[in-house]
């Protein structure tokens, strides 16, 4: 070993000056380099390193806290910066918000930090050194929405741009005319949104953001489509008849001829194409957009089957009929084929060849809701509530119109979650479907009009509707008190109708479709609802009367028609009330429905019409009004309602 040691010895000894002054001073470079560095690293530990810029903003040599101050400035002051973008001299202004951009403060800062310390150690010396001589750019982290772009781009080309035009089909009195191409007009949409995300990303706008109109050349030229002349002009040579039945529809040959477009596009029913490639084609939307015109006028509604109860099963008493509607897509293709047929064969107008002038409109089958054949699906099992009303005393055009309106209700059926509109259902109420004038309620006045008695049947339906426990969603009491629906219940369980409101209205809320029946047997109205029992069970408290009120004295209008000292009574007196019936509907212990109704009725005097100059003696005897017992709460008033 000491042998060794005195080798080496002796070979330093022996050493070059030169190589031992190199060896110094690379040594002393190292540690001097080790030093700088050190001092460099301690001086940046609470620094951004050198050269290192967020967009235009350069952070270098700025302690973290300073940094995150400059960063939110600058955040900050690009919120409020407005670009002006100008396409053709016409400008418009954008602001960040217009993308709803929102920046990561702390991920963007975060980034600025970790230059020369987010790497491995080796990474992490490169990228401090580095910074010293190149410049370090960080992008920020921000999100905007890329439909509010996409949004923005949108309108200002709808805004500017116009587009291109092929050479357009025109029928005048001059004839057929091609009008020439058009040129179209278009902003660079690409080179707007570079501009608006790099702006985002350097969070500031250029000086100007200027963009031109840029010139689009149509792909089709009129003097290549002029040798399809002679085509339209057989084309439009006649009008083209549409036929369903007893309807005919006419196609003119102007509105054949807006129906077609030049393309190059290659396309099954293309016609009639020019060397070029450049042909005839129908636009299948305004085709389509006509036949949809027409569809109203074909449509045949589909009948749903009419069952009625008999021996405990429900059974058909009328039978369900298919309807139809206008086949769209095919009527469109065929509309096209015989447009195209007139270019082979020419236009065959006599009557043994009505090819290429007329065309039978296709129709589908629209099969109906209920038909024959599902009875046994729509769980119609058992009787599940029932309501009778006594229409004792009624004139005979009210019971006409009881009889008449329940025959309309009579057998319909009401699908599970559908909701049942009673006027709805009731239809129009006219002499074309039936009925007689009769008195009703309308603006306090007992008038005529059809329909009068109505109120009956939803009166009666509504008590059906309450036993069998189903969701009521609409319910009116009338203006004032009625004698027909307060026997046997008193005030507070009537439901009023009139086209178009108030409704009657209630919600299926059962699991099988529901049948109406209805029968008028002497001066007695009853409807049965028949459909599946899912153990609900209704229960009513009430109606209670809460207060009633007398009516107002009697009141006498003059008129002259009479004579003197005559009277004649035109309205009688109603006592008002106010009451509350509280229904409540469980199944399986829990309350699946909760109302409570509250009805109102207004105190009205009787209304006499008198004579001229009558003899002074004492008026007519006030009608006698039964009266329940009176409360303490005060009346209320309720709104007016036209009522039968």
């Amino acid at each position: 070993m000491a042998n060794s040691k005195t080798k080496l010895k002796y070979k330093l000894k022996h050493l070059p000056k030169w190589a031992i002054v190199s060896v110094s001073s690379l040594i002393a470079l190292l540690v001097f380099s080790v030093g700088v560095y050190g001092f460099y690293s301690l001086f940046y530990a609470q620094k951004v390193f050198p050269n290192t810029q967020i967009g235009q903003l350069a952070l270098g040599g700025m302690d973290f806290a300073q940094a995150e101050v400059e960063l939110n400035k600058l955040i900050d002051d690009f919120y409020n910066q407005t670009l002006v973008v100008e396409i053709d001299g016409q400008g418009s202004e954008f602001k960040a918000s217009t993308l709803k951009v929102e920046y990561d403060r702390t991920t963007s800062l975060e980034r600025v930090l970790n230059v020369g310390r987010g790497g491995s150690v080796l990474e992490n010396i490169v990228s401090q050194l580095k910074s010293l001589f190149y410049p370090n750019t960080i992008k920020p982290q921000y999100s905007y929405e890329q439909v509010a772009l996409d949004t923005y781009l949108t309108d200002l080309s709808e805004k500017y741009d116009t587009g291109e035009v092929n050479p357009t089909i025109q029928l005048n009195e001059n004839g057929i005319v091609i009008n020439p191409a058009q040129i179209g007009q278009r902003y660079d949409q690409a080179a707007l949104a570079e501009l608006l995300t790099e702006s985002l990303d350097q969070l500031t706008y250029p000086a100007k953001a200027s963009f031109d109109l840029n010139d689009f050349q149509p792909l089709i030229k009129k003097e290549q489509v002029e040798v399809l002349l002679p085509g339209i002009q057989r084309l439009a040579a006649e009008p083209l008849q549409l036929v369903h039945e007893n309807l005919n529809f006419e196609v003119t040959p102007e509105q054949i001829v807006e129906w077609l477009e030049f393309t190059r596009k290659p396309k099954e029913d293309v016609v009639d194409l020019t060397p070029e490639g450049i042909g005839l084609v129908f636009s299948d939307q305004e085709i389509a957009a006509y036949t949809k015109t027409l569809s109203d006028q074909i449509y045949k509604e589909p009948v749903d089957a009419r069952l009625t109860i008999e021996d405990g099963r429900a059974t058909v008493f009328q039978q369900s009929q298919n309807g139809y509607e206008l086949d769209q897509d095919q009527a469109v293709a065929e509309i096209i084929n015989k447009l195209i047929s007139r270019l082979v064969a020419g236009i065959k107008t006599d009557e043994s060849n009505q090819e290429t002038v007329q065309l039978i409109l296709p129709v589908k089958d629209v099969t109906p809701t209920v038909t024959n054949e599902k009875i046994e699906d729509l769980g119609i099992k058992e009787l599940i509530g029932t309501g009778t009303t006594d229409f004792s005393g009624s004139p005979s055009n009210r019971v006409h119109n009881i009889n008449n309106g329940t025959e309309f209700l009579k057998g319909l059926l009401i699908k599970p979650g559908e909701e049942f509109s009673t006027v709805g259902a009731l239809g129009a109420v006219d002499a074309s479907t039936g009925y007689l004038p009769e008195l009703v309620i309308k603006e306090n006045k007992t008038i005529p009009e059809y329909g009068g008695g109505l109120c009956q049947v939803s009166t009666t339906l509504f008590r059906a509707v309450l036993n069998a426990g189903l969701n009521v969603t609409e319910r009116r009491n009338h203006s004032y008190r009625v004698s027909y629906y307060e026997r046997e219940v008193g005030p507070g369980l009537d439901a009023t109708v009139y086209l178009p409101k108030p409704d009657f209205k209630f919600i299926n809320d059962t699991p099988g479709w529901i049948l109406i029946q209805g029968r008028v047997k002497g001066r007695q109205l009853t409807f049965e609802l028949y459909g599946t029992n899912d153990g609900r069970v209704a229960t009513l408290d009430g109606p209670h009367t809460l207060w009633t009120k007398a009516p107002p004295p009697s009141e006498y209008i003059d008129d002259p028609s009479l004579a003197p000292g005559e009277t004649r009574q035109i309205e009688h007196a109603h006592a008002g009330a106010k009451t509350t019936a509280t229904y409540i509907v469980t199944r399986d212990g829990q309350e699946i429905h909760n109302q409570t109704f509250v009805s109102i009725y207004k105190a009205l005097p009787a209304k006499y019409l008198r004579g001229p100059e009558a003899p002074a003696e004492e008026p007519p005897v006030e009608e006698k009004v039964e009266e329940a017992p009176q409360a303490d709460q005060p009346p209320t008033e309720n709104p007016e309602t036209p009522t039968e």
